[in-house]
């Protein structure tokens, strides 16, 4: 369930950025969060960073930032 929900809230994002919704940051945070909270789970792990780079790649104007923020702390 949790890959699942992960894939739609990616696909979520991507519509909602494109077309500059006030709520893709949220969603975007929520994601962020997830990988940051399962660093053991090596699955989750690489589909959530191919995701990201995706994303990164397809939308330039996703602050990365908020992205490496967790992970620098």
């Amino acid at each position: 369930i949790r890959m699942a929900a992960s894939v739609f809230m990616f696909k979520l994002l991507d519509q909602l950025g494109e077309k500059l919704n006030k709520n893709a940051p949220v969603i975007y945070k929520s994601l962020v969060f997830a990988l940051v909270e399962n660093p053991t789970d090596p699955v989750m792990r690489s589909f959530y960073l191919s995701n990201f780079k995706q994303l990164f790649e397809t939308n330039k104007g996703i602050p990365v930032q908020m992205f490496l923020d967790p992970f620098l702390k």
